[in-house]
Order: C-alpha cells, then structure tokens, then sequence
C-alpha cells in the first residue's frame, strides 16, 4: 500500500495513525517510509541545509564504494553521519538495509555519531527505537537495522547479512587496520558502500593511506578555510587570516552561500567552524608569515593547522618536536583508561610542576602513576607559597611520591620550601647542560637539559621504539606545547630543542603544560640523565634511597631501539611516505582573487 507522504502538513499524525493501527502498520511498515533524495529529505524531515561539503560527501557515499573525507574541525561531518544513517534506514524496505558505526573507543562510538543519531531520530520522527544494551543500536520492532561497536569487537563485525550495507567509519584516524580489513570484507556485496570520515592527524595511519592516490578510496577534502563561514565580511576582521588566504588562492565564502536562507547561514555560525576559532589558533600555534632565503613568502604551519584546518595530514616539515599522530595515539589510549574505569597502574607517583606566580601564566601540575598522567591540574594567580604547600600535601599523602619542579626563577623558591620538610623534590634546570646525557641510541648528544627532557618523552611516544603504553590527557594547549617547538642536529650529533623563549614567542604565551608533563616523565630518565639531576637536590642522600626505583618502571618496559635515525637532513627526520593527495575539494569556485576581495 502507498504510505503518506511526510511533506503533507498533517505527516505527523499520519504517521501516528498508521503506529496506532495494527493491520495498517503491518502492512506499512516494511516499505521505505520515504522516496525523497537525502538532501530534500533532510529539509523536509529535519528543517536543515546540507552544506556544500555535506552535499560533496554524499555524491560520493552514493557514486563510490569507498569514500574517505580527511576533514577539518568542526565541519559537520557528525551530524552529516547521523542524518545519513536515518536516511538510509528510511528509504529502505525494513530488513533490507543495515548500518555499522565504529570509532575509537566506546565513548566516541555512543557520544558522537550516535548522541547525533538520536537527537534526528526524535527530529525527524523515524521509526523504532535507540538503545543501550550494551552498545548502541536501532531496533524496529524486533529488526536490528544499526548498531555501532568499537574497533576491539572485530567479531562484531562478521555475519551482518543485507542487502544494502552502509558501514562508517568515525574518527578513523585512530581506528586500526584490522578493522578496516573487517569493514572490506563486510563490503563483500556490491550494494554496501564504506564512508571514512575524521581528522587526519597521521602521516602513517591507515586512514592517510587510503587518502593517498592510487588507494582505491575516492576521496573528498574537507578545508576548514573553505566552509561557509569564512566570508568576505568574517575574515576581513583577522588580517593575519585574510592573508593566508590570498597567499593560497582560497576565495571568501560568499558565493558558497548566497543562495542559502538567512535561518541556516545562522545555523552554520553556531555550529561549524569560525574565523575567529582559526585565528585564535594562529596565534596560539604559531602560524606565521615570513620571506625565505629566495626571497619567497612562506608560512610557518605545524601539524596541528594542517589537521584540524586544512583537513589534511601533515605535510613535509610541518611536523615539529613530536609528530602530532604520536600524541594522539597517548590521547586514545588515556580516554580508553578513562573509559575503563581509571584503573590504577602499577608505580609510585610522581608530581612534575611548571611554577607560575601571580601574572598571566599558569602554574601546572601533573600526576603520573606508572605510564599514565593521571590529571593535569591548571592553576592561573596562584602564589608560589600555595604552590609549595599543595606539593608538601601531595608528597605527605602517599608514601614513596617525588616531585620534579621547575627549578629555574620562581621555581626555586618552591623547590626549597619542598625540601625544607625533607620530601623528595628534584630541581629540573632546563638551560643546564647535559654533558654525559645520550640518546637512547646511544649516538646523539644534548644541547641541554631541557633538549634532552623533550627527547626524553619524545622517544617515549615512538610508536616504533617506545614502550607503547603511555597516556596523556587530552589537552588542545599541551598539544601544541609539544607538537610546536622544532629541533635541529648541531655539529658533532648533538641535538637542540627550540629554545623555550622563542616557543614563547611563536605561540604568545609559556608552553606550561608541555613543560609539566616532560618534568613528570624526567625522573624516569637514563642513569645518565638522573645523575645530572642528582647535582641539585638537597643531598646524594636524599636521591639515592628512592632514585633508583623511579628509573626502573619505564626502563623495564622499554625494548631497545630497533633502528636507528637514518637520514637527518636540515634538522628534520625524514617522515614516512609521500603525504602529498590528489584530492576533490566542494568549492572550486570561478573568477579572480584579487576581485574577490
């Protein structure tokens, strides 16, 4: 039988009348509900715009077997899955359809897609029910139509027998490849079809090899710069920005938009990503201007700008001291600790603190059991005797902790107020130098102390060589604390870190987080690195009785470096691969620059 159109003004209590009604719902309820294309769907069901991005995603999830859309921040792609799950359900024979969702953990699985799956389930009044029973999914009557599972249930995946198969992949940055081999061999039939959607924050995950040419993939860009609210009248207020984009031939928005409602052009505003998000980010991360040897214009962008605004993975020498997928890869593993109840790890405690007084910057300080940075406590115009007590009331509550301090200005007044109630403090001077320190390989030397802390945790979070577990809580300031500051090989192998003010100068302010979390990973250095500590603490004495247990934890776990830096060329390591795409961007748009503006 045919089934009421819901574009009829009274839809809403057809579609009551048809659920209250046995023998009418019977007959109905295995037909589609609707024949409409996604997007007159989406605004007659959900009174929302697609956005031209919205729009490029769906041709291709529709034309192509295999989509993936490396996206920046804040583009919509969640609530573009969410909308497209209802859709699919909706304009299939009930039965004949099912949708897979997975992202990298439980909590981006039921907080993200599905969180926006439900708010379009109530919206556009579909059929069934969303729940929890164990995972998310969608039940009509006693039909499973969706379900979403993170990448550990792989088994999960197998035996979903239907004819139409959509299978998404969220945040598929950090979704491992066997996953990804599961989500192909469910795409078996010719009628399922695969979409890839998250920030490219890898140069060497699976997720940037199947956004490279020649994958199989097609692939649709999703530059920040390029959605709709970057309009003449928006970016004309960010010099900095508006000369970013001319420097790289990106037109204002305003053609994207002209045709669209003045109701969903608000919409966008609240919700997708602003010029004035990005040039804050400019200026945090240091995203600067300046003219080259050659006399070029060229501009300073770290990884954390090619990822969450341009869309893409990061290019040749945007990486700096650590590579931004290393990070991620300790953010995914603290939310899975989170997620899991915050099991305490075997260790002692230990506390590092970055000592601010009473101006602008914060005093931070972070606690760390084995592996695990437990919290990261942000403290602004807390006085340096408040900080000293709070350490004192730290280190006296659990037997056995250490605390390792910025020793340098302020810091040492903390530092002696600590030990003047004879409780294990180390006294961490950057600017020291590092003579007897190496490389875990053994072959490079440290400018100084601070470059060899950096390194230090830097070769902790080597996803090759590292112990592989550690976590860090993630933090969009501690991200650019340690992805930002760049490095170099000096004559004779020894290696330098930025120093730190010049890190200040680019990103406007200390970088107090990175600094905490490598003071908190310091104690568990190289012998040799501990020794050089050993020369500022109150007494041998006072080190010895716990040192050598804090160094065992981390230095157990470690293998051996399993190969060594094969190429330094101008400072820089060689990255992995060719991170260059041949990629489809939605706003190609006709007509001059110059006349844009």
């Amino acid at each position: 039988m045919s089934v009421p159109s819901v574009a009829e003004p009274d839809g809403a209590s057809l579609y009551e009348r048809l659920e209250a009604d046995p023998l009418t719902l019977a007959a109905a309820m295995f037909q589609p509900r609707t024949t409409d294309s996604f997007e007159k769907w989406a605004q007659s069901r959900l009174g929302t715009w697609l956005t031209p991005a919205q729009i490029a995603v769906n041709e291709s999830v529709v034309s192509h077997r295999y989509t993936a859309v490396p996206s920046c921040h804040a583009a919509g792609k969640s609530r573009y899955a969410a909308m497209k799950v209802g859709h699919y359900i909706d304009s299939h024979t009930l039965g004949s359809a099912f949708v897979v969702t997975t992202a990298p953990t439980s909590a981006q699985v039921e907080s993200v897609l599905w969180r926006e799956l439900g708010r379009v389930h109530r919206e556009a009044k579909l059929r069934g029910r969303l729940t929890r029973a164990g995972y998310p999914q969608w039940r009509v009557g006693d039909e499973l139509v969706a379900f979403g599972r993170r990448p550990t249930e792989v088994a999960s995946f197998q035996g979903i027998h239907a004819k139409f198969v959509l299978i998404i992949l969220e945040e598929a940055d950090g979704i491992p490849e066997a996953l990804w081999i599961a989500a192909d061999t469910l795409a078996s039939s010719g009628a399922a079809h695969v979409l890839a959607i998250g920030n490219p924050d890898s140069a060497d995950s699976h997720f940037a090899q199947v956004v490279r040419p020649g994958s199989g993939w097609n692939v649709v860009s999703i530059d920040g710069l390029r959605t709709p609210n970057f309009t003449k009248r928006a970016v004309n207020r960010f010099p900095d920005l508006k000369q970013y984009m001319i420097d790289h031939g990106i037109p204002p928005a305003d053609k994207l938009v002209q045709h669209v409602p003045h109701y969903a052009r608000h919409e966008w505003q609240e919700v997708l990503l602003s010029p004035v998000w990005v040039a804050e980010r400019m200026e945090r991360w240091g995203v600067k201007r300046f003219v080259d040897e050659s006399g070029k214009v060229r501009w300073r962008e770290p990884a954390l700008w090619w990822s969450k605004v341009r869309g893409r993975p990061p290019e040749e020498g945007s990486e700096g001291l650590i590579p931004l997928s290393w990070l991620e890869a300790a953010f995914r593993r603290w939310d899975l600790w989170d997620e899991a109840g915050r099991p305490r790890p075997d260790g002692r405690l230990i506390i590092g603190c970055d000592v601010a007084d009473t101006g602008k910057d914060e005093t931070v300080m972070t606690r760390r059991i084995g592996p695990i940075i437990m919290t990261m406590e942000r403290v602004g115009q807390q006085d340096t005797e408040t900080t000293s007590m709070r350490l004192v009331g730290a280190l006296q509550k659990i037997a056995g902790s250490v605390a390792c301090v910025d020793g340098n200005g302020l810091g040492i007044g903390v530092v002696n107020r600590v030990r003047s109630f004879r409780l294990p403090v180390l006294s961490y001077i950057g600017s020291q130098k590092a003579e007897g320190i190496v490389d875990v390989t053994g072959e490079f030397k440290f400018a100084n102390t601070r470059s060899a802390a950096y390194w230090h945790l830097r070769e902790l979070l080597d996803p090759v060589n590292g112990p592989g577990d550690i976590a860090i809580p993630r933090d969009e300031d501690l991200a650019a604390d340690l992805t930002v500051p760049r490095w170099k090989v000096k004559l004779g192998g020894v290696i330098a870190v930025e120093p730190k003010d010049q890190v200040v100068k680019r990103l406007k302010r200390s970088p107090d987080c990175g600094d905490a979390v490598v003071m908190t990973f310091w104690p568990d250095s190289s012998a040799e690195a501990r020794s050089r500590i050993v020369e500022y603490s109150s007494t041998h004495d006072d080190i010895d009785s716990w040192a050598s247990d804090v160094v065992r934890p981390l230095a157990a776990r470690r293998p051996g470096h399993r190969r060594r830096i094969e190429e330094l060329g101008r400072g820089q390591l060689t990255l992995r691969g060719d991170t260059h795409m041949n990629v489809h961007t939605y706003s190609e748009i006709d007509g001059g620059w110059d006349t844009e503006w």
